[in-house]
């Protein structure tokens, strides 16, 4: 920690992150993968100590089991001719690297804030945020990426790290059509809390220039 920084994990995240772009284009569905991959590359750095582990002992070997593991055992349920037995795990040998972490989602949080505050300086209603996301009104979005600009010199639409765009998708029940994505935005929603909403969707198609409607469900 007194060598300098290491930046290879950014150069590691912007690979992943450029190899999922081109697998959306290309409408191929491991770009999931490359998401999970992205995510969890993060989420090992702050990863909680781990202080049990659940082990399955079948009945003709609990009798040599219990008097050899007495001493690590939390508890156990016997199922049938099974033990599930949850045990004390060491965390002597757990590690993580949450410098990185903290690193990680100090950054993150100033991009939504920015995004956030700026929203506010244009009396934009802000009706939910997420990590990496929010709702807000679909004809401030313009004037907030001008003022985003013009703060920050930085433009706030598009596809790269540390951008915003629209991610709806709206497909024509009967007929597949997809609707244009920037045409997309939510008329009606109703928000429970966090990760918990529903935005009914409308859209225009692209083949055809019709209103597309159906619905967003987290």
């Amino acid at each position: 920690y007194n060598e300098g920084r290491n930046y290879n994990l950014k150069i590691a995240i912007n690979l992943l992150f450029n190899e999922r772009l081109k697998k959306k284009e290309e409408g191929n569905s491991i770009q999931s993968v490359y998401k999970l991959f992205m995510n969890s590359a993060y989420g090992k750095s702050l990863l909680k100590p781990i202080d049990d582990e659940t082990e399955i002992i079948y009945s003709d070997k609990w009798e040599t089991y219990l008097p050899r593991n007495y001493n690590f055992i939390k508890e156990y349920t016997k199922v049938g001719s099974i033990y599930i037995v949850k045990k004390i795990k060491p965390i002597n040998d757990h590690f993580n690297n949450c410098y990185f972490g903290v690193e990680v989602l100090s950054s993150a949080k100033r991009i939504m804030n920015r995004v956030m505050t700026t929203a506010q300086e244009i009396k934009a209603k802000i009706y939910i945020t997420d990590t990496d996301s929010l709702h807000i009104q679909y004809d401030k979005v313009q004037e907030l990426e001008d003022m985003f600009y013009k703060k920050y010199g930085k433009v706030l639409n598009g596809k790269q790290l540390g951008q915003f765009h629209i991610d709806f998708e709206l497909q024509d029940e009967e007929t597949g059509e997809e609707a244009l994505t920037n045409s997309i935005k939510s008329v009606e929603s109703i928000y429970l809390g966090k990760k918990c909403y529903i935005d009914k969707l409308e859209g225009i198609g692209e083949d055809t220039g019709k209103i597309i409607s159906g619905f967003h469900i987290r």
